[in-house]
């Protein structure tokens, strides 16, 4: 009688964890699945992808074009790893989509990029006409001729001049 009890009880717990597992394992499937290298959120007013109005959220591909005009405000999330939050009357270039490193050009405006280096994203770079950031871990706001360090640290660029921005540190011109 009291090996039966065992049994019974081994069974119960080898069963139950069969479900979790297979359950975890449905769970991984269905995400890695749906991952979305890149999408574009329309927080506010006029915000145009390659030319054209668009409202709402919207998947994004390499090379596509998102602009902010007047009173525009949107986020670029990339891998649900990297927020490009844009300003209004800012322009910026998806450049590179490759998970390890994805890349943005920002061709005028302002942008506040936050990274948190999950998800297979190792590193980030964002890219302006004069200047590049390259981040692991941090968040930060760039525009032309200035970068301003939230958390972390930069790796930044700027006419051929090599700095590291830390916390709480600006970099202008």
């Amino acid at each position: 009688m009291e090996e039966n009890k065992v049994k019974k009880k081994i069974f119960f717990y080898a069963t139950l964890i069969m479900i979790v597992l297979l359950i975890v394992f449905a769970y991984l499937i269905l995400f890695k699945a749906s991952e979305t290298p890149a999408q574009l959120n329309v927080e506010s007013a006029i915000v145009n992808l390659n030319n054209a109005k668009v409202l709402g959220n919207v998947r994004l591909s390499e090379s596509d074009i998102i602009e902010t005009l007047s009173s525009g405000k949107a986020s670029v999330i990339l891998y649900e790893s990297i927020v490009v939050n844009l300003e209004e009357n800012t322009k910026i270039k998806i450049s590179d989509l490759q998970k390890a490193h994805p890349k943005i050009i920002q061709e005028k405006g302002s942008t506040w990029n936050t990274f948190t280096k999950l998800f297979g994203v190792k590193e980030y770079t964002a890219q302006s006409s004069s200047s590049v950031a390259s981040v692991r871990g941090t968040s930060f706001s760039l525009s032309e001729n200035k970068i301003f360090v939230g958390d972390g640290n930069v790796d930044y660029k700027y006419n051929k001049i090599d700095f590291i921005v830390d916390k709480n540190e600006v970099i202008e011109n």
